[in-house]
């Protein structure tokens, strides 16, 4: 991904990359009059990089936050790096300067309010691209992906952050507490072979080490999104996005 020359952007984490490149492979099919909301902006870490894409194809962006941060102290963006702006006017302004940096504050349409006071702002059937990255805990992103779907367009997409694959492995064991937790931790046991071969086939293995692997993931993304939009349904793209298309039907479909 390119990197920004500018020295007085202020960000505090890196661009969502799977995100960006879900607006670039959608100009190829719209080339103008773009329409994407991001849902949880903080500071624009991943805004600016995404806003110029949508700018360049005369588009509209709504940037959608509370911009008071997180509730953890850590940034909602997925690095879980320490929050170095405290008050919500700090985070409010530097959104803004950000946005004036990189040119895009002409086409950025801010929400200072909650996701679902937003929502209810957002004409139905508006949007091309819809990203959810807010609150993580199940029951808020659940409430947020329900708000949100009868505001993308048919045609268009749905998608978040923070799925991670790997996570399938605890899916039937996830805990009522779990879900009241933004992230939480597991132990991967991984086994290591050594494997012979003759002509492409196994003849022998041996287990030359057995490692436990912590591993970090949000439930209650996981659990939302499989619920309400279905695994079969999902693509999954760079840096644990998730992303699917609601089609004419209002269905759910893989891009």
């Amino acid at each position: 991904m390119e990197t920004l020359e500018k020295t007085s952007i202020h960000v505090t984490s890196n661009p969502i990359g799977g995100f960006i490149d879900i607006i670039k492979e959608y100009t190829k099919v719209k080339k103008e009059d773009l329409v994407v909301a991001e849902v949880g902006v903080y500071i624009g870490a991943t805004t600016i990089y995404s806003a110029p894409l949508v700018k360049h194809m005369n588009g509209t962006y709504l940037a959608i936050d509370w911009f008071k941060g997180s509730i953890e102290g850590v940034d909602p963006n997925g690095d879980h790096t320490p929050i170095s702006l405290s008050k919500e006017k700090d985070i409010f302004e530097t959104f803004n300067q950000n946005m004036q940096i990189v040119g895009c504050d002409d086409i950025v349409t801010t929400y200072s309010a909650t996701t679902l006071e937003a929502a209810k702002n957002i004409p139905d059937r508006s949007l091309d691209i819809c990203f959810i990255d807010a609150d993580h805990i199940y029951g808020a992103i659940k409430k947020d992906i329900l708000a949100y779907i009868p505001k993308v367009k048919s045609g268009g997409v749905l998608c978040g952050h923070d799925f991670e694959s790997l996570a399938f492995h605890f899916f039937n064991d996830i805990t009522k507490e779990e879900l009241t937790q933004d992230y939480v931790a597991k132990i991967i046991t991984s086994d290591h072979y050594i494997v012979s071969s003759y002509n492409n086939t196994s003849i022998n293995q041996q287990l030359i080490r057995r490692s436990n692997e912590q591993f970090h993931f949000h439930p209650g993304v996981v659990k939302a999104v499989t619920e309400l939009i279905g695994i079969e349904n999902i693509t999954f793209k760079n840096d644990n996005v998730w992303a699917v298309r609601i089609n004419e039907n209002r269905e759910f479909e893989k891009l």
